[in-house]
């Protein structure tokens, strides 16, 4: 009998053990099988938002798929020679370009409900022109200018004397504040009304000749009858103003 209770308890737990390992090897199987499936020929569809489908097979094999392209793509990349980026090259502008020649009235009425918001520099001014432009100390680039006529008293440092034009930058790029400059009429004429404005053009190509400055003539016609037409001189600074 005891001998026979001992044989029946080997078969007892033999059984079980292989039981087990069969169970072990077949997930292994599985396993193996799920993760070397995308490898060897990819037949799954990547396409779309596979990684929201639940589906763990086609996850496992998209995301394979993905790191082995990105390590082929990166490995590309490295294999590649390095190229440095050819500099940026400056460009001289000389002689002057036509578009920073342009000279012509901005607006004929700064008040007109019409013209919608106007830069806070030209608030309360008379009229507004474009001025050509003026360039940087080494010609690299233009900078619109614009001449401002305003009326007595209204100019900053104006005082109570006539009527002030003013040249003034927007978006000035630096180096050229000696073109922003402002002169008082001599005469007390109300306002001074900007009808033309001549400005030479430049015609230099050689970037170590310094420009030459302001060099406009201003027109205006004022509110006075006694002094109704004038023009001003930026380069001589001089007003010459017409009796009726």
């Amino acid at each position: 009998m005891k001998g026979t209770n001992t044989k029946t308890f080997v078969r007892r737990t033999w059984f079980p053990t292989l039981a087990a390992l069969a169970l072990v090897a077949g997930i292994a199987i599985i396993t193996m099988t799920w993760h070397s499936r995308p490898t060897q020929a990819d037949p799954v569809d990547c396409s779309g938002s596979w990684w929201t489908s639940g589906d763990p097979v086609l996850i496992t094999a998209c995301s394979d798929q993905k790191v082995s392209a990105d390590d082929q793509a990166w490995a590309t990349e490295e294999a590649q020679p390095y190229v440095d980026s050819p500099p940026v090259t400056e460009v001289l502008q000389l002689p002057e370009p036509n578009e920073a020649r342009q000279v012509h009235e901005w607006v004929r009425d700064l008040n007109s409900p019409a013209l919608g918001p106007v830069p806070r520099e030209w608030k309360g001014a008379t009229s507004v022109w474009r001025d050509g432009a003026v360039p940087t100390t080494d010609y690299m680039a233009w900078t619109e200018l614009y001449v401002v006529s305003r009326p007595t008293g209204a100019g900053p440092g104006s005082g109570l004397g006539g009527p002030t034009l003013e040249t003034m930058l927007l978006g000035s790029v630096g180096g050229q504040s000696q073109y922003v400059r402002q002169w008082t009429c001599p005469q007390s004429v109300g306002a001074l009304h900007i009808t033309k404005i001549t400005n030479p053009d430049y015609t230099n190509t050689n970037p170590k000749v310094p420009y030459p400055g302001l060099q406009s003539v201003v027109y205006f016609t004022t509110d006075s009858s006694s002094w109704p037409k004038g023009s001003f001189d930026m380069a001589t600074e001089a007003w010459t103003l017409n009796r009726q």
